[in-house]
């Protein structure tokens, strides 16, 4: 059984979604209950939980990771989707992608034309490391069998990958031994670090976009994990308080700078690495054609490149990814 903290009260509990015993407090939105998950031992054990505890009892807000809530809050959003459009009479319900009426089999919220599109079961090759979709049988590359991840689709993929790119950022500063960079970075203007962390962070995407294209043959499979990495990212500023009508620029932002990348990646195949960190210390630091800084940026480069190839290898076909070291 789940132990877990009320983040209300602190109290322990048995059951991260159910009611505490001491303070009532009962997670019922979808964000309520994905920082319910957070703080159990499901992603904590006993001695982080009990800090949890008494950070809260103390009155201490939880530093909730937003883009890990936006990804743990998603399931429960289908869920609340599902519950509140299901017509019971007919057993009928309105496709949350097309919203043309299906019947749903398992609770589902994408009919099987959207479900197909969006959010397509995955399909690996086991022994060259390629991933299709579920609509072929064998590997277009060494012929053998595919083996087909009936608990792996596009959308848990691209959220795994997204909370992934976070977690990077977040254990450890890629820039630390990149004195150039640290300097820039450390002149910035308050007003402008945020934005330069977002375009950072960006970029560390865009790797891990770069990494999947080595793995995943099917450009429709490729297109609907993206998405779904860059709608996590939406969703995570509408939890720390974009509104949700502005925040549908961002992924719009996302998709424009991943090309631009590309455009810059495919003018010289010969100093691709160069002339992209060139593009991306230029966007993030307003910095350009400075030969120290963009050789600085080919060694970030090269180290997201190499983890996001670990990430996404261990992501797609199941098997555990080295822990990453910067530098």
């Amino acid at each position: 059984m789940t132990l877990a903290v009320c983040t209300a009260c602190g109290q322990y509990k048995f059951g991260a979604l159910v009611r505490c015993e001491r303070c009532s407090h009962l997670p019922v939105t979808a964000l309520d209950k994905a920082k319910a998950m957070t703080v159990s031992d499901h992603n904590f054990g006993g001695e982080t939980l009990e800090e949890f505890k008494n950070l809260i009892e103390a009155g201490t807000e939880l530093p909730y990771d937003p883009v890990s809530l936006a990804s743990s809050s998603a399931p429960f959003q289908e869920e609340a989707y599902f519950e509140e459009n299901f017509d019971f009479t007919n057993g009928m319900l309105s496709c949350k992608r097309c919203n043309c009426p299906f019947e749903p089999t398992s609770e589902e919220v994408f009919c099987p034309r959207c479900m197909e599109q969006a959010n397509p079961l995955l399909s690996v090759c086991m022994s060259c490391d390629k991933v299709y979709d579920s609509s072929g049988n064998f590997c277009q590359k060494c012929g053998n069998r595919l083996i087909q991840r009936s608990e792996r689709r596009a959308l848990e993929v691209g959220r795994e990958i997204a909370v992934s790119v976070r977690r990077i950022l977040s254990n450890k500063d890629p820039l630390e031994q990149c004195e150039l960079l640290l300097q820039l970075r450390g002149q910035l203007p308050s007003e402008d670090l945020a934005s330069s962390q977002h375009e950072f962070e960006n970029f560390a995407m865009y790797t891990a976009v770069m990494a999947l294209r080595q793995f995943v043959e099917s450009g429709e499979l490729l297109v609907a994990i993206v998405k779904e990495m860059v709608e996590i990212y939406r969703a995570s500023f509408v939890i720390q308080g974009v509104r949700e009508v502005d925040s549908q620029q961002i992924p719009v932002l996302y998709m424009r700078r991943f090309d631009e990348y590309d455009r810059v990646v495919a003018r010289n195949p010969d100093q691709w690495m160069l002339l992209l960190a060139d593009t991306v210390t230029k966007n993030c630091y307003g910095v350009e054609r400075h030969l120290k800084a963009a050789m600085e940026m080919v060694l970030v480069t090269g180290f997201f490149l190499k983890v996001m190839q670990d990430v996404c290898r261990s992501i797609l076909m199941g098997r555990e990814a080295p822990s990453p070291k910067a530098g």
